[in-house]
């Protein structure tokens, strides 16, 4: 899939938390809109989703499934950083909802628990919407990206 995505955060100490987890995370902030690129693969247990934003920075994450639905959950490894994410439906597309989380294996306490808007859908045009938006306790929203992506004409099946 590729397109363009919007990164975006708030002035002042919102947006230096916001610029810190957008660097941990591999997440460029030299220009508010850039090329983006997921390419998405798969073993019989995880999917692995790299997301290029631009030529300079990837940021690929791990997806194991445990258990099934409604009571299991994904777990997303982004470098130091597991994350439990239950998934609902929507309006017709996926939404996460962080469940728990841990940095270099060790568990976050609930109250300091980010809370994340993680939501993709497809729409009447076949294109791909996203949303991720990261909030922190006390501060609010400290990083945004979204975009539309569109199935790569050099992506095949197989």
């Amino acid at each position: 899939l590729s397109g363009m995505v919007r990164i975006e955060t708030p002035q002042g100490a919102r947006g230096l938390l916001g610029r810190r987890i957008a660097r941990a995370m591999g997440i460029p902030l030299d220009r508010a809109e850039r090329p983006f690129a997921v390419c998405i693969g798969h073993d019989a247990a995880s999917m692995t989703w790299a997301r290029d934003f631009g030529d300079s920075h990837r940021m690929t994450s791990v997806f194991e499934p445990v258990g099934s639905y409604p009571d299991g959950h994904w777990r997303e490894r982004i470098g130091s950083l597991t994350l439990r994410l239950g998934v609902g439906i929507v309006d017709g597309g996926w939404q996460w909802h962080a469940r728990g989380a841990r940095v270099a294996g060790l568990p976050l306490p609930r109250w300091v628990l980010p809370r994340t808007r993680a939501r993709k859908a497809i729409d009447a045009e076949g294109r791909y919407r996203f949303e991720v938006a990261i909030a922190l306790p006390v501060f609010g929203t400290v990083l945004r990206y979204a975009g539309t992506l569109q199935a790569r004409a050099d992506a095949q099946a197989g």
